[in-house]
């Protein structure tokens, strides 16, 4: 009778162990859905990095607000369209004290890819830039920045936010 109460026991404690679920905790390490990573440069020393004026960007038709940090900004894409529209807003001061604000706006197009991350994390999305459509980002509506004197893309792949994936010179 001992034997059947130690294996009842032993039985019991395998079963709480074996139902026991793994923690479906996401770290906070694994990368997710990426923004635009976007770096300023001089455009008279092209090798540095400006954070001259103040710059927010808001998205058109929204009233999400992103202020600039130093010299870089992420810009996030829409998940719902294949094309989001990014005011950015530049603010400086004249000699006489008055403040200047200059618009640009950049349009981009992109395919939107979902990727499967993990049980816990769920899924995320990375974006293609359109290599179709011409000048990809689109600077205004017609090619001319007010305060944006060029962009570079360094990556029309955007999967991570640790590379940056335009230089804008100004």
């Amino acid at each position: 009778m001992k034997k059947l109460g130690f294996y009842t026991g032993m039985l019991f404690l395998l079963l709480a162990v074996v139902s026991c679920e793994k923690d479906d905790i996401c770290p906070e390490t694994t990368p997710t859905t990426p923004s635009v990573f976007i770096r300023f440069f001089d455009r008279l020393e092209p090798l540095s990095a400006n954070s001259n004026g103040a710059l927010v960007a808001y998205e058109v038709g929204n009233e999400k607000l992103i202020t600039r940090s130093g010299s870089e900004i992420k810009l996030p894409l829409r998940l719902d369209n294949n094309d989001t529209a990014w005011v950015l807003q530049l603010t400086t001061v004249s000699d006489t004290g008055t403040d200047i604000i200059r618009r640009d706006t950049l349009t981009f197009k992109y395919e939107i890819e979902t990727i499967y991350v993990s049980k816990a994390c769920g899924y995320k999305n990375v974006f293609t830039l359109s290599t179709s459509a011409e000048n990809n980002p689109k600077l205004n509506h017609n090619g001319i920045g007010n305060w944006i004197n060029r962009y570079e893309i360094m990556t029309t792949n955007i999967t991570t936010e640790t590379d940056e994936h335009i230089k804008i010179y100004y």
